[in-house]
């Protein structure tokens, strides 16, 4: 059959199923077949199957259909509706971000209403920003700030203070004219956004407690997630601060409802960019193996997408996982595919891939280069006006200062930590530092820095920075004679570590415990007690009759994700199928 006269019978096809009434779903199909004419029920059909497709979470169909309709084309006032819904589904898909961003940049310039054109502004800066280009969206923005009402000139401005918190030197005077809503009561969206951005102004300046209370004053009642969807940078920033704030359960709950948003709206840049806050929560609790297997899923996720401002974070969140396990050479992996170096931006969080490389280096036994990294990190903090311990990085750095005898460095280093933990006043903050300072102390005052370190930390969420703090505790103990009594932190900081799925940890608290005197049980890494947290979890919902997609779903992770932990779990259990699973965990 010619081309041609099968566009006609699709056309002709089109027409019956609208006469008996069928679905705009059921019809776009077949228009897509069709030859464009500039009809208008066909940009009209096209779009509603759009509309719904993206209501199913199939934003790559909603894509199709919406090309389809630019190319018949609408009229001159419907075309730039069509491509501001075309950038849109663009961005759910996330694989052309750029593309996305040149039909709603494209969609402002045509659109005549003001509203809709700063709604659109708004997204394509979104955009600018997830791209990489901070200054194109805070330039973006400013094109049509003065040009709005109160409220939306507030939004706006809060929008170009939050990317200002990534790059401080860019909206410096966007944060500035915050200031006067920090007692905004919170009524509109705008105000929300203010008071999130405000708190992030304290975050970055290491106050900790007031920047949360202000977060907290942001996401109360999820009025900002509500209006502003799940790729809304104030309400990341808001959970991120009280994740640093060790207010856990606060920010997971939010962090929750967002990634459910998220995905019913199919939107991979907003379930991307709230998993890599699950990241960073695992990464702050000591979870060892929720960290790496987050990881892993987000970036298999990301595999297609251009986000270059985060994929190097997610590969230092990766690669501190697995120096955490013992397994340098993945880890030197992971770094070396995170960029680490010069050429990576300097943004604020950007610090973890560098943290990241110098843990590794100190535990390939290279002090020297560790401190490259530990001081390339102090620069970048100075020239970005960094107060906060969001990234803490203070401790590799006395370590790995200490190792090549520089006492003087790493005291320096350590009061730094100290300072700034004065202001943070967080149980884990505070409790980091003083065992960072306990480590350039000695006598009576490096146990009595230790032994209060650790008791805070107790007290926090940072389980594994707890259970080094009770190694450390219990060697300077055994060190100082007191075998009997190092024996107790030492126990605790085992058992701590095991928990944790931190390996060298748990190697280093065992020989200790040894040269104490105590007759711990001999280390066993193979069989279940080798899996980490998340292959257990997978393996234990595998076991009770999931699918992969049904596991995948339900830890929001990939398919391959799951086929990639149940295979490392068959390895580690000496079995070959699923139906051994339940008896091999038992």
């Amino acid at each position: 059959m010619r081309a041609s006269t099968r566009a006609r019978l699709h056309a002709r096809a089109a027409e019956v199923l609208l006469a008996e009434g069928q679905l705009s779903s059921q019809v776009a199909p077949h228009l897509l077949m069709t030859e464009p004419a500039g009809d208008e029920m066909t940009v009209r059909v096209l779009r509603e199957g759009a509309a719904a497709a993206i209501g199913q979470g199939a934003a790559d169909i909603a894509q199709t259909y919406l090309r389809r309709a630019v190319e018949e084309p609408p009229a001159t006032e419907e075309r730039a509706t069509v491509l501001a819904e075309l950038g849109l589904a663009t961005a759910l898909v996330g694989q052309d971000l750029e593309r996305a961003c040149e039909h709603l940049e494209a969609s402002a310039v045509a659109t005549t209403d003001m509203e809709r054109r700063v709604d659109r502004v708004e997204e394509a800066a979104r955009l600018r920003l997830y791209r990489g280009d901070l200054s194109g969206a805070v330039d973006l923005l400013e094109g049509v700030r003065d040009r709005t009402d109160a409220d939306t000139e507030l939004r706006i401005t809060a929008h170009q203070a939050a990317i200002g918190l990534i790059a401080p030197p860019l909206a410096r005077s966007a944060i500035a004219r915050l200031e006067e809503f920090v007692d905004a009561p919170g009524d509109t969206p705008a105000e929300l956004a203010a008071l999130a951005e405000l708190g992030g102004t304290r975050w970055l300046n290491g106050e900790i407690e007031e920047a949360a209370g202000l977060a907290e004053r942001g996401l109360v009642g999820g009025r900002l997630l509500e209006a502003e969807g799940p790729v809304s940078v104030p309400f990341n920033h808001a959970v991120r601060i009280l994740i640093d704030a060790d207010r856990r359960e606060v920010a997971l709950r939010a962090l929750e409802a967002a990634v459910d948003l998220a995905r019913e709206h199919g939107s991979l840049l907003g379930t991307a960019s709230l998993l890599g806050l699950r990241v960073v929560a695992a990464w702050r609790t000591g979870d060892v193996g929720a960290t790496e297997a987050l990881a892993r899923g987000l970036l298999d996720l990301l595999e297609a997408s251009s986000t270059p401002v985060v994929d190097p974070v997610h590969w230092g969140y990766l690669a501190l996982s697995l120096v955490e396990r013992g397994e340098l050479d993945a880890a030197e992996d992971a770094a070396v595919h995170s960029g680490v170096g010069p050429d990576l931006p300097a943004l604020t969080y950007m610090g973890v891939p560098f943290q990241a490389r110098a843990r590794l280096r100190l535990a390939q036994g290279r002090p020297e280069d560790a401190l490259v990294d530990v001081l390339e990190l102090r620069s970048r903090d100075d020239r970005l006006g960094i107060r906060h311990l969001s990234i803490p990085w203070h401790r590799v750095g006395v370590e790995a200062a200490l190792a090549v005898g520089d006492s003087g460095l790493a005291a320096d280093l350590a009061d730094e930590q100290l300072e700034r933990a004065g202001r943070w006043r967080t149980p884990s903050g505070r409790g980091l530092a003083l065992t960072t300072k306990g480590l350039t102390a000695s006598g009576d005052r490096a146990l009595g820095l230790l032994e209060e370190g650790a008791g805070l930390l107790r007290q926090s969420p940072a389980r594994l920075d707890h259970a080094r703090a009770l190694a450390d505790l219990g060697t300077a103990l055994r060190r100082d004679g007191r075998r009997a009594q190092a024996r107790e932190p030492l126990r605790a900081g085992l058992d701590a570590a095991r928990s944790c799925g931190a390996r060298p940890l748990v190697e280093m608290a065992h020989r200790e415990l040894t040269a104490a005197g105590a007759k711990p049980r001999r280390l066993q890494f193979s069989g279940v007690e080798s899996l980490t947290a998340s292959e257990r979890r997978v393996a234990e919902l595998a076991a009770a009759g999931q699918t992969n997609r049904q596991i995948a779903a339900s830890l929001y992770v990939t398919v391959r994700t799951v086929e990639n932990h149940l295979a490392r779990t068959y390895r580690k259990l000496g079995i070959g199928s699923r139906k051994e699973l339940a008896s091999a965990l038992v």
